[in-house]
């Protein structure tokens, strides 16, 4: 089993009136319920990990009528047994709060303002087998996922999703969307959980998806002005301890879950924020390099590719930065293999790639693909009026590197979001 790492965890509602906060005597910042201060002969304690018996405290930080200044604590509630610990919370402007938690039973809770749970949903996944006995204090609903993640560290889902509280005919609702496109929709004071959304009645959803589109175009206009502090943030040496804003860390990665769904709600407004993000060069990962032959490894781009698929879901062509590279990280100095970018006349260099060409000869020709998945390099190609994808397919054998085949298909990913998930997976 994996070693989990649950930190407390504080988050402030949006007009900033209240404060959610979650703590863990095993995080060694509050005693035990039972008033015990941690040992180390608690392995969570010790070793500061797989942390349980979080305390969860609401703050009303500008109480009416109050006289002094300090917050008011308005409720807390303790983690119930069988109930995994956070990994995210989600606090609304009107005092509503939302539980993500994290491991093999995976739980969205939503809590009142007057600290009762309202509403608990399981997030299930259809080829994940539990062993042992489902924890008896559960949902009440299930949120059967057709993908998610099945890991040692359990079932991992939120990566890239958006969240957001939303009201309907007066009543106060609540939205949080996979990045597959499954939506889970609840009804806060009801205790109602919408978990399809083939079922979800057509107003609530548009109501959901209206507040979301807001949110998604108020967030991207507000980080705009970030760019830089996000790419001092996020390329600082390894060596060096993160400072200053944690808010402006979790934005950071927020950011491409909003461009997706520029893509998704095709949302032109945000063409103008979608143009300052392309160029910046941050990368997300690196793996083998495939048919770049050593030293040089794929490097990928955190926001670049899923940028680029949302310029051109709106009928917007991309500059052409890289999305890919090579990088040679073994040498004293990393070194990045030479490519073309924003090359005006790709559409017809393409022309000139064959069969029995290296890899090397096609990045210097073409620049960076825009989707690597072995065995296939795709080149997306804009001919002034359509698109059309030329795929490069690399033969198995791995001490062949020349080209197999060299063909031209259709764009598929401009009606499937296939591809743009592959991006975001990563």
């Amino acid at each position: 089993m994996s070693a989990i790492f649950y930190a407390d965890r504080t988050t402030t509602s949006e007009n900033g009136r209240f404060a959610l906060e979650a703590r863990s005597p095993h995080n060694g910042t509050i005693h035990h319920r039972d008033g015990r201060v941690a040992s180390e002969d608690e392995f969570a304690f010790k070793y500061r990990e797989h942390q349980s018996e979080f305390r969860y405290r609401l703050f009303d930080t500008r109480p009416e009528g109050a006289v002094e200044t300090s917050p008011r604590l308005v409720w807390e509630r303790w983690q119930n047994h069988g109930e995994d610990s956070p990994g995210e919370l989600v606090v609304g402007d009107s005092g509503w709060a939302v539980l993500r938690t994290d491991g093999d039973y995976p739980e969205v809770i939503a809590i009142g303002p007057d600290g009762r749970d309202t509403v608990r949903v399981r997030v299930t996944y259809k080829e994940f087998q539990p062993r042992g006995t489902v924890p008896p204090v559960g949902a009440v609903y299930d949120w059967p996922l057709e993908r998610a993640s099945c890991t040692t560290a359990g079932v991992l889902w939120d990566f890239d999703s958006w969240r957001v509280f939303f009201d309907h005919d007066g009543a106060p609702y609540f939205s949080w969307r996979a990045v597959w496109g499954e939506r889970l929709v609840l009804d806060l004071r009801a205790g109602v959980a919408y978990t399809d959304e083939r079922a979800t009645p057509p107003d609530l959803l548009g109501a959901a998806v209206s507040e979301e589109r807001r949110q998604v175009t108020s967030f991207l206009a507000g980080m705009v002005p970030r760019v830089d502090e996000v790419r001092a943030l996020l390329t600082r040496p390894r060596a060096v301890e993160p400072e200053g804003d944690i808010v402006l860390a979790k934005n950071a990665y927020r950011v491409r879950a909003a461009v997706h769904l520029v893509g998704v709600h095709r949302l032109r407004e945000c063409v103008p924020y979608l143009r300052v993000w392309e160029p910046v060069d941050i990368p997300s990962y690196t793996t083998d390099g495939g048919v770049m032959s050593a030293p040089w490894s794929l490097e990928g781009q955190l926001y670049r590719p899923v940028i680029h698929h949302a310029l051109k879901l709106l009928g917007e062509q991309p500059r052409g930065f890289s999305p890919y590279g090579f990088i040679a990280d073994e040498l004293d100095v990393p070194e990045r293999f030479p490519m073309p970018e924003c090359l005006p006349d790709r559409h017809e260099r393409a022309a000139r790639v064959g069969p029995e060409m290296s890899a090397e000869q096609v990045l210097r020709l073409l620049g960076s693909p825009d989707l690597i998945r072995s065995p296939f390099w795709e080149y997306d190609l804009w001919d002034g009026a359509n698109w059309s994808v030329l795929r490069l397919t690399w033969p198995s054998d791995s001490r062949t590197t020349r080209l197999a085949t060299v063909e031209y298909v259709a764009p598929s990913w401009l009606e499937s979001d296939d591809r743009v998930v592959e991006y975001l997976e990563h």
